[in-house]
């Protein structure tokens, strides 16, 4: 089911049933990606993968014993390997394993944001705050690096 929610916000649900399903909402150019109400007996056999076990949410390897506390490192492992079925037909112009994606060094993202919010008509901390101020505590930190990252407000939408 697709539902557009203002003009560069869409919905979809995959229904797994009345009430479990997976929910994918775009906002602008950001992808969120939702599980609804999961029970074990639907997404229990989902131990392992990009979004982290079933049943905590931890980040496991492929191997399914190697826990990662690093997001980035996480997101290496997962890499999308040459072995793997396709996603797309092609790969030109994309980072394709054993090649790993390139992770941006810490420095120049702090660097580039202090660049942002000095622009004028940035976005300001207060204004991501109340911006976000709807968002669960455990996603608000995110929430206002986004707002603050693309100088606008309504990517606090993705956060609903």
């Amino acid at each position: 089911m697709k539902g557009t929610l203002k003009d560069d916000q869409y919905q979809f649900k995959v229904l797994i049933d009345e009430n479990q399903g997976i929910l994918l909402r775009v906002v602008k150019d950001f992808l969120r990606v939702e599980i609804t109400y999961p029970t074990e007996e639907v997404f229990g056999g989902a131990w392992q993968g990009l979004m982290g076990t079933y049943e905590h949410g931890v980040m496991l390897g492929r191997d399914g014993v190697t826990s990662f506390s690093d997001p980035d490192l996480y997101g290496l492992e997962w890499q999308v390997r040459s072995e793997e079925p396709k996603l797309f037909q092609s790969t030109q112009g994309g980072i394709q394993y054993p090649d790993l994606c390139v992770i941006p060094d810490a420095a120049a993202l702090q660097a580039d944001q202090q660049r942002r919010l000095l622009l004028e008509g940035s976005v300001s901390h207060e204004l991501a705050e109340i911006a976000c101020s709807h968002v669960h505590a455990a996603d608000k930190k995110d929430c206002m690096s986004d707002v603050i990252a693309t100088n606008d407000v309504e990517t606090a939408d993705l956060y609903d």
